[in-house]
């Protein structure tokens, strides 16, 4: 762990201490058991003890190994003076609809992580709460949520108060009234994520996380087990989580391209409705998004009723983070009538030429090693991985070869299990304060 004294005017003081711990978790309360150690020699030729205002940077395993140097030029998302003594990171969602609705309940289940905001345009808190305890996909949720009276601008929910603002622009929310640590953008909204800039430049939060792939600029395309490596918290404070096609099909292209190489690939996803889509056919005005229309006339059909093709940003996400191997890749998708759970057809033409048994065996490999990708030998459906928080489940009963190519299908809640990933993304980024 590396404390570095902020104080204008003082010298710079670097401390370097060993710690030997499991988990991230456990550095950030041993580092508050021996605060006061660090401050005394912060200190040290002082008559009294001086406030010293630190900021840490938990260095990763290989971090710790070869540290980078400082930058030259450091932008701080703020001077805030935070405390080490709080293990739980203060998170404000910006959006409560299918995701956000999805990081909140996660959240409550997390001890390291505490939900203190909420913002949607939506004025009806009580349907807001409601629509988060009663999920027609999730059930019912394990810790309910409390409206105290019609005139309340919170909810009570595991034991403590929410706040809750009805703005559309993320900008005009006081996040800084909840002392929101990490905010989850959610919205899907590209004027949003500029504002997610605004709120870090003027200190009003420390980091956010955006939930999707978008055009504007970010300061990092994050996967959770691919890229985590490129993370530098001094740097990257608007950071993209990329979208659920990307975070499942980005793992075996990945490694079986490490092992293999690979020489070109096709991806065809199968994704449920969402929210935008026509229940009967209709103009393809989105209704989540007043004025926005869709050119393809195709996804104004009715969702319930068929299978509509369209284009997907599946590779453009992937060439966010993987730019060399996306740009082998083309995708499509199709909009299919069910309420949650994806799947990936995806070929490949391999290098090297190996036996299926050389790719099961990788592939086995991969889920061995990984965290977020699993692998199943059962005769699945769909509906079998609903609630499932891997970012990919290989389906190894329809592993195929053909010659070079290859065929493999992928599962993934893509919900549940990306929502997963952005909670990561939050602890990732907010455990040292």
């Amino acid at each position: 762990t590396r404390v570095h004294n902020l104080d204008d005017g003082q010298p710079s003081i670097r401390l370097h201490r060993r710690i030997v711990a499991y988990t991230q978790t456990h550095c950030l309360r041993y580092l508050a058991r021996k605060g006061t150690a660090a401050l005394n020699l912060c200190n040290s030729g002082s008559e009294a003890p001086q406030p010293v205002k630190l900021r840490c940077h938990l260095l990763s395993p290989w971090d710790a190994r070869n540290e980078p140097k400082r930058p030259k030029r450091l932008r701080v998302a703020s001077r805030r003076a935070f405390t080490l003594t709080n293990d739980q990171i203060r998170v404000g969602i910006n959006g409560f609809g299918r995701i956000g609705r999805m990081v909140a309940r996660q959240i409550v289940a997390n001890p390291q992580l505490k939900l203190v905001a909420v913002n949607d345009h939506a004025e009806d808190l009580g349907n807001l709460v409601y629509l988060y305890n009663y999920d027609s996909t999730y059930g019912r949720a394990p810790s309910q949520a409390t409206v105290l009276n019609e005139t309340s601008q919170s909810f009570m929910l595991d034991g403590h108060s929410v706040s809750c603002f009805s703005e559309f622009d993320v900008v005009n929310a006081p996040w800084e009234s909840a002392d929101v640590d990490v905010l989850v953008e959610a919205t899907g909204v590209s004027s949003n994520v500029d504002g997610s800039h605004v709120l870090v430049g003027d200190e009003r939060v420390r980091k956010v996380i955006v939930t999707h792939c978008p055009s504007v600029p970010v300061d990092l395309h994050l996967i959770v087990g691919v890229n985590e490596a490129e993370y530098d918290p001094l740097v990257h404070h608007v950071i993209a989580s990329g979208i659920c096609d990307a975070n499942a099909i980005v793992h075996p292209i990945v490694h079986l391209d490490d092992r293999f190489g690979i020489e070109y690939g096709f991806v065809t996803t199968l994704h449920p409705w969402l929210s935008y889509q026509n229940l009967v056919d209709a103009p393809t005005v989105m209704q989540n998004s007043p004025g926005h229309y869709w050119t393809d006339y195709a996804l104004g059909r009715s969702s319930v009723s068929t299978l509509i093709p369209k284009e997907t940003t599946a590779v453009s996400a992937l060439s966010a983070v993987i730019p060399d191997l996306a740009s082998k890749f083309e995708a499509l998708s199709f909009r299919v009538p069910t309420s949650v759970v994806s799947t990936a057809d995806i070929t490949i033409r391999l290098s090297a030429g190996p036996s299926i048994d050389s790719v099961r065996m990788a592939l086995e490999d991969l889920c061995a090693a990984s965290r977020v990708v699993e692998a199943n030998y059962e005769s699945l459906v769909g509906t079998d991985y609903r609630g499932s928080t891997a970012s990919a489940t290989i389906d190894m009963q329809w592993l195929k070869m053909s010659g070079d190519m290859l065929k493999l299908i992928v599962w993934y809640d893509n919900e549940w299990g990306y929502s997963a990933r952005v909670v990561d993304l939050v602890q990732r980024v907010g455990l040292v304060q």
